[in-house]
């Protein structure tokens, strides 16, 4: 019997597991005097939302079907990742006469980690081998924990990101009464054009426009859009006169160090940034 072949197949297994954001253990069963593979199974406890959903159950449940008997003897199992108590048990229960495994699991193992279920005074004592295959099945384990928890980070980032934004909306809501006697915030129609004219625009963060320059010109009224992040602009539009905002200047920057200045005809933008240094550009 070629166990590398086999354990390869359980590693294919894991893998359509790990694509399916599951963790990625695969486990085949195989007839020992023909070579047949007579039941698979992956992990499926997330998509299937039940805790019995262990690969190495998976493919108890389809050999039994196969075979059409709860016993399964003159049979071997392949599994990635040494099987957990509950799995091990069900190891016993099927008569698997061999079990070959990958990795150890120090957490959950009941083969030889956490407790060596198979050297207990049970009526049934299947051959263990372990350790086929063991660097890969050790290595997509950590890729899919380490994706695993890149993933969490990148939501606790936007999290905190989107938290960091209600909070400068709040603030420039609040303190706007301050300020309005000289501006207004922007109604849903300019909203909509600053939206459409902002999103032929590319911005980076920190924020910066390849501008080409132009002498700075008398402005009249002018948006004034906060550039908070990648692409992302405070949903908060204020509309007024450029020598006004130039004066309030120090204040605007208290909600976002990048600003981004849009002529009422859509003709002009100006970027200012942390600094308070202006970029000035046309649109042709």
């Amino acid at each position: 019997m070629d166990i590398e072949f086999y354990m390869q197949r359980a590693l294919a297994l894991a893998r359509k597991a790990f694509e399916m954001g599951e963790v990625p253990v695969g486990a085949v069963i195989v007839r020992r005097n023909t070579g047949e593979i007579v039941g698979e199974g992956y992990n499926r406890r997330e998509t299937a939302k039940h805790a019995l959903a262990h690969a190495e159950l998976m493919a108890i449940d389809e050999a039994c079907r196969k075979l059409g008997g709860w016993r399964l003897p003159d049979c071997a199992m392949f599994v990635t990742l040494e099987p957990c108590p509950m799995c091990s048990g069900a190891i016993i229960q099927a008569r698997i006469d061999e079990l070959y495994f990958g990795a150890s699991d120090p957490k959950s193992g009941a083969v030889c980690s956490v407790q060596q279920m198979f050297e207990l005074p049970y009526n049934y004592h299947p051959i263990v081998k372990k350790d086929i295959l063991k660097d890969e099945c050790s290595q997509i384990l950590s890729d899919f924990f380490r994706e695993l928890r890149l993933k969490k980070l990148e939501l606790y980032r936007k999290s905190r990101e989107q938290h960091k934004l209600q909070k400068q909306k709040k603030l420039l809501t609040d303190e706007f009464e301050c300020f309005s006697e000289k501006y207004r915030f922007a109604d849903d129609d300019e909203i909509t054009k600053i939206q459409q004219f902002t999103s032929q625009l590319k911005f980076s963060f920190p924020a910066h426009i390849d501008l080409t320059e132009y002498p700075l010109e008398s402005h009249d009224k002018m948006y004034l859009c906060f550039l908070c992040g990648s692409e992302e602009l405070l949903k908060l539009y204020v509309f007024g006169s450029y020598a006004d905002f130039m004066s309030d200047l120090e204040n605007w920057q208290y909600f976002s160090p990048y600003l981004l200045l849009i002529d009422a005809d859509f003709s002009r933008y100006i970027y200012i940034n942390d600094d308070g240094e202006q970029k000035e550009s046309k649109i042709c």
